[in-house]
């Protein structure tokens, strides 16, 4: 299984993303702009 975490904060928010072992597989902060959220 995987899990997404979202840590959102004003101007930008961490994006998180692990397995069921609990290993990060990637993370990211991204700025809080449409454009480059649906681009992740």
């Amino acid at each position: 299984m995987i899990y997404i975490g979202v840590d959102l904060h004003k101007q930008f928010c961490y994006v998180t993303i692990m397995d069921s072992s609990g290993h990060i597989l990637d993370q990211r902060k991204v700025t809080n702009d449409a454009s480059v959220c649906n681009s992740i």
